[in-house]
């Protein structure tokens, strides 16, 4: 018996998807692009569950596309939505600024221990300009990402998000977001994500725990859920659920 269980274990995890994208959090992307000719389109859903009182401003991204271009190189298009939360409890959508970003995988692969990239985003001025401005945004990133143990995969970004050109006020970021990831079976990831990003202009920090769930429903659909919880500078929480969506061969 005690053999039989040790045996259905290990055809389990042998048969887990070895994917670049497999089991991404919602946060904290992976280091390993998209394999040559693979596509994968996330949305993002999200959904206040305490609504503090004042002004609030919440950015939505919720259309991602990710393209591999080679065994090392993707691109990712992606199209955010800002919410203007008021006082009074309505609330105001406005289209974010279009953002285009290049990543390169500098060391490792999709089946090996650990692998590290770079990539840089460009975000133009061509959303609502009176709900997000009209700044240019340039964002240079390290990702990385380790497997710790069989069934274990902790993941790093680390960010500089800084404006180069615009009317409205400049800003510069400090941008982290972290994650551990435990494959708990074919269709079952838990997750654990910390994020974080600080103002080095005025020191302004904002800091978000969130544990999640990932679905994997077949090899070309997940569907993921999470309790956001931000506890500094102000206590707020988010329903937060992302579908995404693979074309072409997942390895």
């Amino acid at each position: 018996m005690v053999r039989a269980v040790a045996y259905f274990w290990m055809l389990l995890f042998l048969t887990l998807p070895v994917s670049a994208q497999y089991a991404e959090p919602i946060f904290t992307r992976t280091a390993v692009p998209n394999p040559a000719g693979t596509v994968s389109l996330k949305m993002d859903f999200v959904t206040p569950i305490a609504q503090d009182t004042g002004v609030q401003a919440q950015a939505l991204p919720v259309t991602r596309l990710e393209i591999g271009l080679g065994r090392k190189f993707e691109t990712i298009f992606q199209i955010p939505v800002l919410r203007l939360s008021q006082p009074n409890g309505s609330s105001v959508l406005g289209v974010g600024q279009f953002s285009v970003a290049l990543q390169y995988l500098l060391a490792g692969s999709p089946d090996g221990k650990f692998a590290v990239a770079v990539a840089g985003r460009l975000e133009v001025p061509s959303g609502d300009s009176a709900i997000v401005g009209n700044n240019t945004q340039l964002m240079p990133a390290v990702l990385t990402e380790w497997r710790a143990a069989r069934r274990v995969i902790v993941r790093s970004n680390i960010a500089w998000n800084t404006v180069v050109a615009g009317t409205t006020p400049p800003f510069a970021n400090f941008e982290q977001s972290h994650s551990v990831a435990w494959l708990m079976s074919r269709h079952f990831t838990p997750v654990f994500e910390f994020v974080g990003s600080t103002n080095t202009r005025n020191g302004n920090t904002q800091l978000v725990v969130q544990p999640e769930i990932i679905f994997t429903y077949t090899r070309l659909l997940e569907l993921k859920a999470g309790i956001s919880s931000q506890f500094y500078p102000e206590p707020h929480y988010d329903l937060r659920m992302q579908m995404a969506w693979f074309f072409g061969k997942r390895q």
